[in-house]
């Protein structure tokens, strides 16, 4: 009787010590999960940054050449 009152109580903080991993686990996984929101959510910013500077330099070339067309026929018309 002893010696199963002993296995128990060694079970029991085996048990215990497995459901304290579990809950510092569980912990970090929320950390993890919330940061990995936040570079995601970051990323979608900076994505649509470069998005819209891929656009203002497409406005530029042609805003150039254009520029170049005017001067060019301005030349030719010297």
């Amino acid at each position: 009787m002893a010696r199963e009152l002993v296995n128990l109580s060694n079970q029991n903080e085996e048990l215990q010590e497995i459901k304290e991993g579990h809950e510092q686990l569980q912990q970090e996984h929320k950390e993890l999960n919330q940061r990995y929101s936040a570079i995601l959510q970051m990323y979608g910013e900076k994505e649509e940054q470069v998005q819209e500077l891929r656009l203002d330099l497409q406005d530029v070339k042609e805003m150039y050449k254009t520029q170049v067309r005017q001067d060019s026929n301005l030349t030719f018309a010297l």
